[in-house]
């Protein structure tokens, strides 16, 4: 070693002894583990030690402490100089999936009067090795572990005032930014059984840019590393929390004291010995707390109180602004009732004996999706298994926020591990191939091969029925795919040694798009594959044995939409999904301008009632304009072969392909006096 990077190391060493120590100090009270921000792995290890003895060691010692942290840590640096532990595997790959138990936890923002729920909030997550064709997927829990944080909020003090009061209401004295449990804002999650869990983080739902607006979907990150700090893989799940719950503002009560003085007639009550927690006389199973004999539980209470006044539970539950009740179920125009009942009906059930929280309404019911789709005996969906030991939620997400949901934050961690939003169903997710047993609820997983079966025509060789193969009859056309270039970049490698049959008019490019919503969701990140084939002159599509439908060698989840591509005309999408019949999807372009999406401001009429894809493209910019003639047909005017300006498809580059396709398509006959030609079509494939 080199007295140079000797030198380097010592500073190193005394950089990371007052990165410690400082961190140590920032973090003493928030519950962080500072020796996280360490990537060296014998520092970190060092790290740890100091810690403890931080705690044993005269505090009023600084400058001896740091100059033995510095002196020991100058020989664990020289020591990871000489010895380098190995990386971890390469080619094990992890997947991280984390959720809310509630979809929706709700805290008060004052707490100088009336309190009805604190700070308090929770995020699971599980951990999988993906599989293989060898190997079943694995939950995991040992050897990583899963530090959390909200990006953007990391303070709760001052957007609360729950630390002026939490030691009159709960009886704890807290430092600032830990809740209840003793969480903070960040740090790392505990393991329990097969999953990870943090309880109890005091986030307030206003970020530490914006202190007067709600935000009630923000995104918390979870991160996993393994025991040397490095970082596998990471998610975002949605760390819900909403203050729209107080009942002065719901327009129900004039005030808090409105509501403390309706009291003061229960004997031992005094309305003025403020803060008051509801749930010290009004048991709560949400809280834990056993109330005061004889008196009805919070729930009880509310819904039994107001069950003459209201039916709307946005009055309590947040609520109009925040719309907590957000998943699949609402979308398909469900509401709170279809489950829970009326107010009276609540109030009733649980006079019955019915215990709120604990008692909830059941997936597994008959009356909703059966026992196929039961939770475990004994459990509510937020805390049952099923599949390979999973939560529900892993899979369908938090309870009122059941993927997808009208809340783009909650569809977000599932379209970055499967591509989509909805139920986490694409199985090569954890399991890395598809398999051929039945999956979760005894649902078989899709062929591994997706067969499409499309027509589609295109306007340059159309003669007013079917399509003309000029370029295939005057051996114009090329064996092997022509998308490889610019824009299309497709890789793929198809070619033939001789064209199969008379009929070929082409190649295409045809690209599938899996979505779980409709075709304006269907945007290019939602490509799932592509494959170059041939066009006959009835507008079918076919494989390059010019006869079998196209193959693509993924399966399908969600809805599908095709894409057509073509060298020289705008490119179409498929307005619909894509029909399954006998293992063949299907889908036919040429019936009405309605097929393709945008209709006619991308496809045109071709004949009567006969419809196909617009020519003059030439540049395949997705529209018809000036340049493709002036750099295009001006330049290859007089050929004869296979050119972009030959919008015709007859092998020849002449006035033809500019005045009769080109021309009609580009808005230049148009008597616009100054300024751009205006385009008549243009590509509305979503991008």
């Amino acid at each position: 070693m080199t007295t140079s990077v000797l030198i380097m190391h010592v500073l190193t060493a005394i950089y990371h002894a007052l990165l410690i120590h400082n961190q140590y100090k920032l973090a003493y009270f928030s519950k962080l583990n500072p020796c996280k921000l360490v990537k060296s792995y014998y520092i970190s290890y060092f790290c740890h030690i100091y810690i403890s003895a931080f705690n044993v060691l005269n505090l009023t010692l600084m400058k001896t402490r740091i100059a033995i942290l510095s002196f020991v840590a100058i020989g664990f640096i020289l020591f990871e100089s000489f010895y380098t532990p190995s990386p971890p595997p390469l080619d094990d790959e992890y997947i991280i999936i984390g959720w809310n138990d509630l979809g929706m936890h709700c805290a008060n923002q004052d707490f100088s009067k009336v309190v009805v729920l604190p700070p308090y909030n929770t995020l699971y997550a599980q951990v999988i090795k993906r599989g293989s064709a060898s190997n079943l997927p694995e939950i995991v829990t040992s050897g990583v572990s899963v530090a959390y944080n909200i990006p953007g909020n990391t303070y709760s003090v001052g957007k609360t005032n729950f630390w002026d009061y939490e030691d009159q209401l709960f009886g704890v004295n807290l430092p600032d930014n830990i809740g209840l449990t003793g969480s903070g804002l960040s740090g790392e999650m505990e393991i329990h059984e097969n999953y990870y869990k943090i309880e109890g983080i005091p986030i307030t739902p206003y970020t530490d840019n914006n202190l007067l607006t709600e935000d009630p979907f923000q995104l918390a990150y979870l991160e996993l590393l393994d025991d040397q700090n490095n970082s596998l893989a990471f998610t975002q799940p949605v760390i819900p929390v909403s203050n729209e719950i107080n009942c002065v503002s719901s327009g129900c009560h004039s005030s808090e004291n409105d509501i403390l003085y309706e009291h003061d007639n229960e004997g031992g009550y005094d309305p003025t010995n403020t803060p008051i927690l509801c749930a010290s006389c009004h048991s709560s199973n949400g809280l834990g707390t056993p109330g005061s004999p004889g008196v009805p539980s919070l729930s009880e209470a509310i819904h039994d109180k107001h069950k003459e006044l209201t039916n709307d539970c946005y009055k309590c539950h947040p609520g109009p602004n925040t719309q907590c009740q957000r998943g699949v179920m609402s979308m398909s125009g469900m509401v709170c009732q279809d489950c829970h009942g009326t107010m009276t009906q609540v109030a009733e059930s649980i006079k019955d004996g019915r215990e709120p929280w604990l008692d909830e309404p059941k997936c597994g019911s008959i009356e909703c999706h059966g026992p196929d789709y039961a939770e475990e005996p004994g459990k509510l969906y937020r805390l049952s298994k099923g599949h390979g030991e999973l939560f529900c939620s892993t899979c369908h997400g938090s309870p009122h926020a059941i993927v997808p949901t009208t809340t783009p934050q909650d569809n977000q961690q599932n379209i970055m591990l499967q591509g989509f939003e909805g139920t986490l169903q694409r199985c090569e997710t954890c399991h890395g191939v598809v398999p051929t047993e039945a999956g979760p609820h005894g649902i078989l997983p899709p062929s591994s091969i997706t067969n499409l079966n499309i027509k589609v025509n295109i306007e340059g060789p159309f003669n007013g029925t079917e399509m003309e193969s000029y370029l295939n009859t005057g051996l114009q056309l090329p064996l092997v795919q022509p998308y490889s270039g610019s824009p299309w970049n497709y890789s793929g490698t198809e070619s033939v040694t001789s064209l199969p049959t008379p009929d070929i008019v082409d190649w295409v490019l045809v690209e599938l798009r899996e979505t779980a919503g409709d075709a304006s969701t269907a945007y290019s990140t939602q490509s799932i594959s592509k494959r170059a084939g041939f066009l006959l002159k009835d507008g079918s599509i076919v494989d390059i044995d010019g006869l079998s439908p196209l193959q693509f060698p993924v399966p399908v989840y969600a809805n599908l939409f095709t894409v057509v591509w073509h060298r020289n005309h705008i490119g179409v999408m498929s307005a619909n999904t894509l029909m399954l019949s006998a293992d063949v999807f299907s889908y036919d372009f040429t019936t009405s301008s309605g097929q393709a999406y945008g209709g006619l401001s991308g496809y045109k009429e071709l004949g009567t009632g006969i419809y196909g894809m617009v020519g003059g493209d030439a540049n395949a910019d997705g529209i018809v304009e000036l340049a493709d003639k002036d750099n295009f047909w001006n330049l290859e005017s007089g050929n004869f072969g296979y050119f972009s300006s030959d919008f015709d498809l007859n092998s020849q580059v002449n006035n033809t392909d500019k005045n009769q396709v080109w021309l009609p398509n580009s808005g230049s006959g148009t008597q616009v006096p100054s300024g751009p030609i205006p385009n008549l079509y243009s590509c509305m494939v979503p991008q």
